[in-house]
């Protein structure tokens, strides 16, 4: 399991932020668990619920991600490993179908780091714009910066998981509902809940 991803590295930052008693964060797509490990390593008193279906990524037909491959057990070994079972906790599923089943505002950070394309994403960004708290973090993986397209190229390629290189659904998804958004790293993409609507991070 490697740890010294920068996105994990990042969240990692951001879960040791939540100076809170009992904060939550939900993942969605965590894949082997490294980023929900990170996080609750971070931060102890940290709850992390991870959303995924632990069955690879619609439309990858080789590599570890290759729709298919299922990553359940490893899930389970790495948070057995790390000795969070009692705060790393899996909600297996289609991540449509399991978050309008949530509560509104009932996290503190959320990660978006599962299905890729424009109209999937699109619905996890606006049921995550529901589910966090008022002063909350919602962030998410793969807003690639490098190598850059065109919108054109962009909107071409918006349903499929990567092209050329890039996640082009995660960007116009990202662009689209959450402007205010700041960009942390190469890949990694943040925004706070105000009272008054979302903000970039300070």
């Amino acid at each position: 399991m490697n740890l010294g991803l920068a996105h994990t590295v990042i969240c990692s930052t951001l879960a040791k932020s939540l100076v809170l008693d009992r904060p939550t964060i939900l993942e969605v797509g965590t894949r082997t668990g490294e980023t929900a490990i990170a996080m609750a390593q971070a931060n102890p008193a940290v709850i992390v619920f991870c959303v995924d279906w632990f069955r690879g990524n619609i439309g990858v037909i080789a590599g570890p991600d290759a729709e298919g491959q299922n990553h359940l057990a490893e899930f389970h070994g790495n948070v057995t490993d790390a000795g969070l079972n009692y705060r790393v906790f899996e909600l297996i599923g289609d991540s449509t179908h399991i978050l309008p089943m949530l509560g509104d505002e009932m996290f503190d950070m959320i990660f978006l780091d599962g299905d890729h394309r424009r109209s999937v994403l699109s619905c996890d960004i606006k049921q995550a714009m529901r589910l966090t708290k008022t002063g909350g973090v919602l962030c998410g993986h793969d807003y690639d910066t490098h190598p850059i397209h065109s919108r054109d190229f962009m909107e071409q390629h918006a349903e499929e998981d990567v092209a050329a290189g890039v996640h082009c659904g995660v960007i116009l998804a990202v662009d689209d509902l959450l402007p205010m958004r700041t960009l942390m790293g190469d890949t990694v993409w943040a925004t706070r809940k105000a009272d008054d609507g979302w903000t970039g991070m300070v």
